[in-house]
Parts: structure tokens; sequence; C-alpha cells
């Protein structure tokens, strides 16, 4: 797994490459803690358009993450996810909390309204 971000309209884009695995699961909140100090984003949107596969772990972490930024009164988004791991947001009915896009636009766009 690799972690990068970039900021947009005071958006931190927090992308993800690769696989998650359990074993990154401590790099990834380090990463999400980090940026929570130093960006001060308003919202956060997770990118998984280069996101091979998320394990339970995985999706027990981004979940970690929107709570985080419920509790801070922050926007969360998921973009771009791959179909299978759409999937496994639908199946665990994670689409119906979590606001999933199709685009990095229409997250950024949702999130600005």
């Amino acid at each position: 797994m690799e972690l990068t971000h970039h900021m947009k309209d005071n958006i931190c884009i927090l992308q993800i490459t690769g696989e998650m695995f359990g074993g990154d699961i401590q790099v990834f909140r380090s990463y999400f803690a980090k940026l929570l100090q130093e960006e001060l984003p308003s919202a956060f949107i997770v990118d998984l358009r280069e996101s091979t596969i998320i394990y339970s772990t995985g999706i027990g972490v981004i979940m970690e993450l929107f709570q985080e930024t419920q509790k801070r009164q922050m926007g969360f988004a998921i973009s771009q996810p791959a179909a299978l791991t759409n999937k496994i947001f639908e199946k665990l009915k994670l689409d119906k909390i979590l606001s999933i896009f199709d685009t990095e636009e229409e997250a950024i766009s949702s999130l600005k309204s």
C-alpha cells in the first residue's frame, strides 16, 4: 500500500494505491493523524481508484476515518472505488452511510455544497 495526498479547495484527497492489508493499518492511521494536524482540511476524500483490493481491516479503518471526521464536523467522501470494493460497500450497506462518488470532481462538488 502506498499513501499520497493533495489538497484542492481545502479538501484533502487521500489516495490509496495497491492492497490494504492488516499490517498497513497503523501506517494509514498515522498518515491520517498527521494530515489532520498539518493540513487542517475542511473535508477528506479517500480516492480508491488505484486501490486493487481492500480487506476487512481496511474497511474498518475507512470507517474509523469517517467517524473521526464526523466528530470533528468535517466532510468525508469516497471516490472511484473499484467495482469489487464498491460491491463490498453495498453488501455491508456502507453505501447507505458513506458518500461514494464515481469521480473526484463529483466528491469535491458534494463537499463544497
